[in-house]
């Protein structure tokens, strides 16, 4: 165990791929004490937004004095991100000790002859058991793809139910429409619960039926935010205010005109916890929203040229990112580094992305097998843009890209969550290597 990183070492134990259906999660938490039990949920399940969403009401509530739990999926940076508490990641070694746990019960099971849980579902076990040894006040808990069979929906103490943006994607586990996957995600709303969704996108009218149903089913009241009760006062790239349902302005940090519609359904998201029994001052939302930062989406890394990264993968976010470039970097010569999944739609991200650039870097996330091959990414972009270069990995694109492009262009790095790592870590490099340079005239030579 030692020699493994909890990452490693949960992979090691696990069952391979992923599973739909909560009796192999059930079964281990079950052999665990059943920690989720000792513990209040705001659920949360959606497309795009779920991690933003997440975002802002973890700092509402941190900066309202409770103590906080979070759980997210994927991870970006590192595996730890996935399990915060009160913004803090957990410590490598506070994993291992519940790895040991983990692993012997699934010793147990295997005993027994009951399925060995995913990855996936082990991750969700491990969250719940540090929760619970943290005493935590409330848990942000994420969804992972889908909702009614997702492992997460093993919880039964939840007090608010979050739907964030649903559009297409994972259409051959979810459903082939909007409202096919919707119903899916609803599988999160218990019983006389309050139900937050945001009913911002174009997919409204397909969505709110089946989310409507499954409310009326459980007796949960639904809370819609509507796109006119949003009213914009400033956009910059460095902060954007709001007026929401009358009551503001709010300002906030993340950049991108969808971040306002993710602000507004944290608002909503509070109101409904405030009729709960939450205390939550109006200062600690407006702190909590003007101080959350979340990376990876729409975020700046390099001034000049400006380095945008956003982990737009799927055609509704690719359509959200496309929008944000025209708002903010209207007349800018952009130079787009693009890599997907091979089972994503690329063909329609590409279709939303590549036409903004005038030229195309195509890459492919290392050490990924669900990555698209850096060369078939670049056929498809040729067939709409065809200034594309297969630049093969992440490294080699920024390179290229920051070579061609002036301190005024733009370089924008999307497709895909998993190669931003890559990113951050290219400017991480090349800012100790600055630092490690002799400055001019301090004596780098002879003395």
């Amino acid at each position: 165990m030692d020699r493994l990183k909890p990452l490693e070492k949960l992979t090691e134990i696990a069952s391979p791929g992923s599973r739909p259906g909560l009796e192999a999660v059930g079964s281990l938490l079950s052999v665990l004490g059943d920690p989720q039990d000792c513990l209040k949920f705001v659920h949360c399940a959606g497309t795009n937004g779920k991690g933003s969403v997440m975002a802002f009401l973890e700092e509402i509530l941190v900066q309202a004095g409770y103590h906080v739990g979070r759980f997210l999926s994927p991870s970006l940076f590192c595996f730890e991100e996935m399990f915060r508490f009160d913004k803090i990641m957990i410590t490598e070694e506070e994993a291992r000790v519940l790895i040991r746990k983990l692993e012997k019960a699934c010793e147990i099971l295997e005993e027994e002859g009951k399925t060995v849980p995913t990855l996936f579902e082990l991750e969700c076990a491990m969250a719940f058991l540090w929760f619970r040894n943290k005493k935590c006040d409330l848990v942000l808990l994420e969804a992972g793809m889908g909702g009614k069979d997702d492992a997460t929906n093993i919880v039964s103490s939840a007090v608010l139910a979050v739907l964030t943006s649903i559009s297409e994607d994972h259409k051959a586990w979810l459903g082939e429409t909007p409202g096919q996957i919707a119903a899916v995600k609803a599988g999160i709303i218990k019983s006389d619960i309050p139900v937050v969704l945001d009913g911002t996108t174009k997919y409204r009218e397909q969505v709110l039926g089946p989310v409507e149903a499954q409310c009326r089913k459980f007796g949960a009241v639904l809370h819609t935010v509507d796109p006119d009760s949003i009213r914009l006062v400033s956009r910059t790239i460095a902060a954007q205010s709001f007026l929401y349902k009358g009551r503001g302005p709010f300002t906030i940090r993340l950049a991108g005109p969808f971040q306002i519609k993710n602000a507004a359904v944290a608002l909503e998201a509070v109101e409904a916890l405030r009729s709960a029994g939450y205390m939550i001052s109006g200062e600690a939302v407006d702190r909590g929203l003007a101080d959350t930062v979340w990376s990876g989406r729409f975020e700046k890394v390099l001034e000049k040229p400006a380095v945008m990264i956003d982990g737009a993968h799927n055609p509704d976010a690719a359509e959200q990112l496309a929008a944000s470039v025209r708002e903010y970097f209207s007349g800018r010569d952009i130079y787009l580094i693009f890599g997907v999944f091979s089972d994503k739609e690329y063909d329609k991200i590409i279709r939303l992305t590549a036409p903004l650039a005038v030229r195309v870097y195509t890459v492919a996330a290392r050490d990924n097998e669900r990555a698209l091959p850096s060369d078939k990414a670049a056929q498809a972009v040729s067939k709409v843009n065809p200034s594309v270069t297969d630049a093969r990995t992440v490294k080699n694109a920024l390179a290229l890209a920051l070579e061609a492009a002036s301190d005024e262009d733009v370089i924008l790095v999307c497709g895909s969550l998993s190669f931003l790592y890559e990113v951050k870590e290219f400017f991480k490099e090349r800012e100790n290597h600055d630092r490690s340079k002799p400055s001019p005239g301090n004596g780098g030579g002879d003395r």
